[in-house]
């Protein structure tokens, strides 16, 4: 892969100094130029760990809300085809003036509908209707 130092300033933005520094070691053209073992860069990441203060949940919180805010206006200029799904509008419960579906209760006389005798092979279906029958309901004798 090809990469130019620009690319690299852009990858490092936002990010502290020291580790900034660790990135720019890990992406030197120069093999020896990089961190030998990756125990010698699991070593001075743990180092620099110990140098910050805790991190608790409600600091990951407020971090989320924080970038939240600062996208806010960034979120609405996405674009999300209808189709590729994505973000969701939620839906109110008001119905529209051209929807005249009738409905009626279900009956209390426990009566069912039955399924229609032929359905097609992907339809799956919880009336009950002629489907797969238990033959027999003895155990298997040892």
């Amino acid at each position: 892969m090809s990469y130019r130092s620009v690319d690299v300033e852009r990858a490092a933005e936002g990010l502290s100094v020291p580790l900034r520094d660790i990135l720019h070691t890990l992406l030197r053209p120069e093999p020896s130029e990089r961190f030998a073992t990756a125990s010698e860069l699991e070593g001075l990441l743990r180092a620099r760990l110990a140098q910050l203060p805790p991190y608790s949940g409600e600091d990951a919180v407020r971090e989320v809300q924080q970038a939240l805010v600062e996208a806010e206006n960034q979120l609405w200029d996405i674009e999300v085809p209808d189709d590729e799904g994505g973000i969701a509008i939620p839906l109110l419960d008001t119905p529209h003036p051209t929807d005249k579906v009738p409905t009626e209760p279900a009956s209390r006389g426990g009566s069912r509908k039955r399924a229609p005798a032929t359905r097609h092979a992907d339809d799956v279906t919880t009336v009950p209707g002629p489907g797969a029958r238990r033959v027999g309901s003895r155990l298997p004798t040892r």
